[in-house]
């Protein structure tokens, strides 16, 4: 091998793992997002509140019968996973479409969620508002604005 493959091989190397591990990061905070969200559109609301930090889990609970009322979540997709400049963050970027009783009002929306890891895994802290941002898709992904704008 010559002389200068030796030196480049090595950084390459460096690189497809970085790259590499660049990726599993991303899959694991999309994946954190999907499963958060399949659980709201099957209203598994103690699957939802896993990932929820704990002072929030006992509230969203307590309201599963009024959200089932309320809110239908049809259809999501992950449109974009952005990270932190120190990598220990992830914004994801959610296109829900969801109806809302008893108005039957349906909405399409773009959500930026907030997520940590954490010791026992990936945490949603708070969505990102935005100007056309509803305070019920903002309830969608945060339990204190759930119980604010689907409850009367």
């Amino acid at each position: 091998m010559s002389q200068p493959l030796r030196i480049i091989l090595p950084f390459l190397a460096i690189m497809v793992f970085a790259a590499g591990c660049s990726y599993q990061k991303t899959l694991s905070a999309k994946r954190a997002s999907y499963t958060y969200n399949q659980a709201l559109k099957w209203r598994d609301y103690e699957k939802a509140a896993s990932f929820l930090e704990k002072g929030d889990k006992g509230r969203l609970l307590a309201n599963k019968d009024t959200l089932e009322k309320r809110l239908d979540l049809i259809e999501f997709e992950i449109v974009n996973v952005v990270w932190d400049k120190n990598r220990s963050a992830a914004t994801v970027e959610v296109r829900k479409r969801y109806i809302l009783y008893p108005d039957n009002r349906y909405r399409e929306e773009i959500v930026k969620e907030r997520w940590k890891k954490e010791e026992g895994g990936w945490v949603i802290q708070t969505p990102i508002p935005s100007a056309t941002t509803s305070s019920l898709t903002l309830a969608l992904v945060f339990a204190d604005k759930l119980l604010q704008s689907v409850i009367f």
